[in-house]
């Protein structure tokens, strides 16, 4: 028989190790926290930060607290959805607000407390597509926060195809045709100026910056008072700069897109040593075919209209085009663009 001190021994080690076995089924301590709930925080913390962040989504974000609600988790989570469905609305509107009764300071309203929500009905499916995402004690413990989102995509494609009014970056490179100097000593002889060219665009919204060149045909007829003899200046592909500031009136949001284009721009045209600068501004008709919700086939007409005529120079010295008479040009004339637009 075991003695007495075995046994004893024995149920030592057998109330250590059960010690141990429950100690080690609990949730470890980390600076009074338990590591599995910390855990569990941060990961409901980066699924809140991912959702939000991701630029494809259109998200609308719904709080309530639990003590407001008799610690009932299901009437919360309602609200929270509520608010959420609000909080979207507002945001595919593009935060303006649809003058509806605000709910109480905190997002949280007590039970029985009545409240219209002009947001999508997310249970009955009014707008498809909708996801939502429960996060119990997020940020703090006794919140409950849903969120809702709609892929950017999804969205426009149930709007009939509209686009996004909220402004965006574009980048647009273009090929052209230009046929300037209508009036001017440019074309008085016949002459068609009209050349190719390309260029690119930067836009915000409906405001936009061009830089373009095309290689337009100059030909002057030119007169030397020396001599008393006819000349003619004949470049075919003579570069012809052009930077503009330029504003799109655009009040449909459809994927086939028609606008107005309006322009101002500056210009510098010559040939050799012989150059003028020019001012003008056009406007025109134009067409956005949105092949996505990024991309989109530009084609634009314009009429250009000249500030007044110029004189061929070179430095200080004038070109003729008769006794008496300074060569003078302008930008005025009709301009056709195609280009690909890239947006944010």
């Amino acid at each position: 028989m075991a003695s007495q001190g075995d046994r004893m021994g024995s149920r030592t080690t057998a109330l250590l190790w059960a010690f141990l076995t429950v100690l080690a089924g609990q949730p470890r301590m980390a600076m009074g926290m338990p590591l599995v709930c910390a855990d569990a925080a941060q990961e409901r913390a980066s699924e809140y930060r991912a959702i939000k962040d991701n630029p494809e989504y259109i998200v609308g974000e719904g709080v309530a607290l639990l003590r407001d609600h008799d610690d009932d988790a299901m009437v919360a989570e309602r609200l929270a959805l509520d608010l959420a469905g609000l909080d979207l609305s507002l945001a595919l509107q593009g935060g303006k607000s649809a003058g509806t009764t605000n709910p109480p300071a905190g997002g949280s309203m007590r039970v029985g407390e009545s409240w219209a929500s002009p947001g999508p009905d997310l249970s009955n499916n009014e707008l498809k597509d909708v996801c939502t995402r429960t996060l119990m004690d997020f940020p703090h413990a006794g919140q409950v926060t849903v969120l809702a989102w709609i892929t950017r995509q999804d969205y426009h494609a149930q709007r009939g195809g509209r686009l996004d009014d909220s402004p965006h970056w574009g980048l647009e490179c273009f090929f052209s045709s230009y046929a300037p100097g209508q009036g001017s000593d440019l074309t008085r002889s016949g002459n068609d100026t009209a050349g190719p060219g390309a260029g690119v665009q930067a836009s915000w919204g409906p405001w936009s910056l061009a830089l373009g060149a095309d290689f337009i045909h100059f030909q002057l007829r030119t007169y030397d008072p020396r001599s008393q003899r006819y000349g003619q200046i004949n470049t075919p592909g003579s570069p012809y700069s052009m930077l503009g500031l330029g504003y799109d009136v655009a009040p449909w949001r459809t994927r086939v897109q028609p606008y107005l284009p309006l322009r101002v721009e500056g210009a510098l045209a010559g040939s050799g040593p012989w150059t003028a600068a020019m001012a003008g501004a056009g406007a025109g008709l134009g067409l956005r075919v949105w092949f996505t919700n990024h991309v989109a086939l530009d084609v634009r007409g314009l009429w250009n209209g000249g500030m007044g005529n110029v004189r061929v120079q070179n430095g200080a010295s004038m070109l003729l085009a008769a006794p008496g008479r300074y060569a003078q040009v302008n930008c005025t004339g009709p301009q056709w663009t195609l280009g690909l637009m890239i947006t944010d």
